[in-house]
């Protein structure tokens, strides 16, 4: 029977005119507006590929809505370094300004090389599943090759165009094939029916991806008969035929139109005659397109301009009468209408290394005019990071294509780079195999939305904590008072409680960890309240959806890690010795052998041990009291009084360097040239610093570790007792004291005291405190040497006075310093020990926090000895750490003002320049200045950003770099 066609003209009804034609099309599009708006967010990341130390900077845009605005409902992110083994390596929190923030990712040496993946989302994304987060993949240390236990298996599934093949009706029938590894295999074969037959041929034409045209007929099966080289054919059964249906296709090669298609058989034909189908058009939840129409023909095709549709995906749906989803189609809409056009431009095509640059960017929107954004720029060396330029992130094909589709998307910036007919034709394959509902029909049309669909995450617009007050019953306190104390960031706050109990502490506005006590009473003053914060409930990690493919070998990561770049410059200085001096004769020299090499494992030289300018062994710097002493033979012309001293890792500051005692000192690294002292940056003194690693128990140390200021302090202070004693004191006889032996009292195991547990003028334990006491300050009366009591408040007998009156003392609860009014916010039951400090030798490591002397408090813990311990928080009292927004660095860009000498250090970082804080300015430009590094090659610059209409912008620009006398001024 020859085939009818009808070119139906379809009707794009506004919301207004879909209101009064059907029914049907003003339910679908009412639901639809009703669905929440959802964000999405994009990190620029300076590049994928790192080496240990390294630093991942970023800048996060994130969106809202139909045209990518940037979003103002969430204003914290929170971004995640994920280990190859699935599990957070770091979390941090960054604040968002109209859905724009940026930070950096230290990478500790200690990672283990491999895939890592950066995780960004804001809590509102977390109600969209996990598909709502952003995920980017990043190569730390390099990727060791995988290794395959047992034979491949490929994966190989069909997708009928519009969602099922119907009998009769021709059908394109994409595919794709898939490896152990995730990645698109080629394969190539045939299409065979039931009988035999073969009706198709078929092969891949970009990563697994494939199609075929196929018209099946009624009763039969058909099923693939699959060729892959080397390997033994096998077969995969095709999705069955439904007897009778709708198919809908998309033709989307045309510049100016996209071509919709609706077929039946006559099987349809004849039961659907002169029923009613819709079609509906949405992209990101808003409507573009919508019709209805009668069955009156066996085809259908309508013509419909690209031009009314964003850039992006649209999803096209096909519904009968009753409003069911028949079919399905997405596509890729290209519009640059919704793209800034950049310009980039240097003030020179070829530079030499120390090159000042000049970087001109001119941004325009599709008509020329200039467009005013956020931008973020990145300049990397290419030739020591070779950038996969197909599978690269970026801002267009994230936003545009990946955060749209189902799995992982293999090359997603393949579709966007050098455009042609080819790569627009796989990019339609990608929507034909990887396409989903993104909004399910049947659910929004069934199930209307309700604002309590989305409560469990509610947007965060500012930094937050959020908790309960209640009896110990667990009944809610309604009305209840709670304040809530941050110390070192200076931070009081007052709020109540509501009716259930239910208190919030907003815009805090706290950076880094922060120990916060908060404190609750009933609204009758009672203490008697248990409180309770809410934890944030972080997302779960899922598997990553790839397994590495074409592996980055360890060995030839072109990021150089510290100890290497040292070990480098040290050769060059060979070298160069090599190059100017006179070349000996050989000599040979016997004699003994020489004991074995000092031990320099523990070192925390951030070069690796034994990498110093100077090092000097504990035992060889001879018998003095003071270090400096020891050293001034020892470091002849070099001026060590101002360095940092470092004492197993921990920076204890430029004036320390005689409160470590000589006799328990291991090994000194010195580090005092230019290249010695630039990985520690700003963090040491300018003249270098002191590594200096003790004594450990093998080595015959005399003490412990001494691991805090505290403790050197402290360990001084009784060197310099036991010394004037034996100078000005006499030494008297031995004397024998017999006495009745006391029970041994309990140990102090742990405390917050800065000068170590038990280092206090007096210690008193939980059960010396005494029973029948309701407040602490009634225990303490007439227990505290040298100290009275009054009025709540401890006051101590040496404490200065100043015209207001005597200085109380600090209570410090758990390590957190409060007022002298919080003595009685504890109660005595829940005392550990207490810790009172009153002489300037246990006050001065807290300095101007204890004007009046200490009183630290600690309270029991679950673990030895449990009959006296209690895990719970003392009542209407709660400390707990706080992560607040991490404190982003500044990219160091240095500025070479005068020709490189010999001795400086080599620049050879991989990424030259970051600048996540680009604004261009009314006439779309903005100007950038930085140096090239050391480092000759092919640079890449990246340029990236966003306007306030939400149209998305992207550049490469690239040019070269090679050695030579820098010529300044560019």
């Amino acid at each position: 029977m020859p085939r009818k066609i009808f070119v139906l003209i379809l009707a794009v009804f506004s919301l207004s005119a879909s209101a009064q034609d059907s029914s049907f099309l003003s339910k679908a599009i009412n639901s639809l507006n009703a669905q929440p708006a959802q964000e999405r967010v994009y990190l620029h990341l300076d590049r994928t590929i790192y080496g240990f130390r390294d630093t991942i900077w970023y800048k996060a845009y994130t969106v809202i809505g139909q045209k990518h605005q940037p979003s103002a409902l969430s204003g914290v992110l929170y971004v995640e370094l994920i280990s190859p083994a699935d599990s957070v390596v770091t979390r941090q929190s960054i604040p968002l300004v109209s859905g724009i923030g940026w930070s950096d990712i230290p990478l500790p040496v200690t990672l283990k090389p491999g895939s890592y993946r950066v995780r960004a989302y804001t809590r509102w994304m977390q109600n969209f599943g996990p598909g709502a987060l952003d995920e980017q993949k990043v190569v730390i240390g390099g990727v060791a090759p995988a290794v395959v236990k047992a034979p491949e298996k490929i994966d190989v599934q069909f997708f009928p165009e519009g969602g099922e093949l119907v009998a009769g009706v021709r059908s394109r029938v994409a595919f794709k094939a898939v490896g152990f590894n995730g990645l698109g295999k080629d394969i190539k074969g045939t299409i065979e029916d039931s009988s035999g037959n073969v009706v198709a041929d078929f092969a891949a034409q970009h990563l697994g991806m494939g199609e075929f045209a196929l018209v099946p007929e009624a009763g039969k099966s058909y099923h693939a008969r699959i060729n892959i080289a080397g390997e033994t054919a096998f077969t995969v059964d095709l999705p069955k035929a439904s007897p009778s249906g709708y198919t809908l296709s998309v033709n989307n090669s045309e510049k100016d139109s996209i071509y919709v298609k609706i077929s039946v058989n006559d099987k349809t034909l004849t039961t659907d005659k002169d029923k009613t189908f819709y079609v509906i058009a949405q992209s990101n939840g808003k409507v573009y397109y919508t019709t209805q129409g009668k069955l009156e023909q066996t085809t259908y095709i309508a013509a419909i301009e690209k031009n009314r549709f964003p850039e992006g995906i649209t999803q096209f749906t096909l519904f009968d009468q009753s409003g069911e989803p028949l079919a399905e189609r997405i596509a890729f809409i290209e519009n640059k209408a919704d793209e800034i056009s950049l310009t980039l431009n240097t003030n020179s095509q070829t530079f030499n290394t120390r090159d000042q640059v000049e970087l001109n960017l001119a941004a325009k929107d599709s008509a020329g005019r200039p467009v005013t954004g956020s931008f973020s720029v990145s300049v990397i060396n290419e030739t020591n990071v070779n950038p996969d330029e197909n599978s690269e992130s970026t801002i267009l094909n994230n936003l545009l294509l990946t955060s749209e589709l189902k799995g992982y998307i293999e090359q997603p910036n393949y579709y966007f780079t050098n455009q042609s007919d080819k790569t627009r034709t796989d990019l339609d394959l990608l929507m034909l195999t990887q396409g989903y509902r993104r909004y399910e029909w049947k659910e929004i049309l069934t199930q209307p939305f309700t604002s309590t669909a989305i409560q469990q995450y509610p947007p965060e617009r500012t930094q937050e904590l959020t908790g309960t007050i209640t009896k110990p019953g667990g009944q809610a306190i309604p009305h209840g008072k709670v304040t809530l104390l941050a110390t070192k960031q200076n931070l009081v706050r007052d709020t109540t409680a509501d009716e259930n109990g239910r208190f919030i502490f907003a815009d805090l506005n706290i950076t880094d960890t922060a120990t916060l006590v908060v404190r609750a009473r009933k609204s009758n003053n009672g203490s008697n309240v248990k409180i309770k914060a809410f934890v944030p409930d972080y997302p779960q990690i899922m598997p990553a959806k790839y397994v590495d493919g074409e592996t980055v070998p360890i060995d030839t990561v072109q990021q150089l890690s510290s100890k290497a770049q040292y070990n480098q410059y040290r050769q060059e200085q060979k070298n160069d010795s090599l190059k100017n001096g006179k070349m000996l004769k050989t000599v040979t020299i016997r004699g003994i052998k020489h004991p074995e090499q000092p031990d320099f494992s523990r070192s925390s030289n951030l070069h690796g041990g034994g990498n110093a300018d100077r090092v000097i062994m504990g035992k060889d710097l001879g018998n003095c009291i003071n270090l400096s002493d020891c050293l001034t033979s020892k470091l002849i012309g070099i001026s060590f009084q101002g360095m940092s001293v470092i004492v197993n890792g921990v920076n204890l500051g430029e004036k320390h360097i005689n409160d470590v005692n000589p006799n328990e000192i291991y090994s000194i690294e010195v580090l005092y040239s230019g290249f010695a002292k630039s990985i520690y940056g700003s963090s040491i003194a300018k003249e270098g610093a002191l590594i200096i690693t003790l004594k450990n128990g093998s080595e015959s140390a005399s003490t412990d570790t001494i691991k805090t200021a505290g403790q050197l302090h402290y360990a001084q202070y009784e060197q310099q007792q036991k010394e004037y004693l034996e100078k000005n004191g006499k030494l008297l006889k031995t004397v024998t004291i017999k006495g009745i032996k006391h029970p041994p009292q309990p140990k102090l195991l742990f405390s917050s005291n800065l000068n170590g547990p038990g280092h206090a003028n007096q210690v008193i334990m939980w059960n010396q405190l005494g029973d029948g006491c309701i407040d602490l300050s009634d225990c303490l009366n007439g227990k505290l040497a040298g100290v009275t009591i009054q009025s709540g408040k401890a006051f101590s007998a040496r404490a200065q006075s100043h015209l207001s009156g005597p200085i109380p003392m600090t209570v410090i609860i758990d390590g957190v310093i409060l007022e002298a009014s919080h003595l009685n916010d504890v109660s005595p039951t829940e005392i550990y020990s207490i810790e009172v400090l009153r002489s300037g030798a246990y006050l001065a490591i807290y300095g101007s926090n204890a004007p009046g002397g200490a009183i630290i408090i600690t309270t029991k813990r679950g673990g030895e000895g449990t009959a006296y311990f209690s895990q719970a928080q003392p009542n209407g009292i709660m400390t707990f750490p706080f992560a607040g927004f991490y404190k982003a660095k500044a990219f160091y860009t240095p500025k070479y003002g005068s020709p490189k000498k010999a001795s400086d250090a080599p620049d050879t970082s991989s990424t030259v320049y970051w600048n996540p804080n680009i604004l261009t300015n009314k006439d779309g430009k903005a100007t950038l200045e930085f140096y090239n590094n050391d480092s000759k090659g092919t640079y890449r610059v990246v340029v990236e950003g966003i306007d306030d209409d939400g149209r998305l912008g992207r550049q490469v620009y690239l040019y070269s770099v090679s050695s030579g006398k820098s010529s300044f001024g560019h």
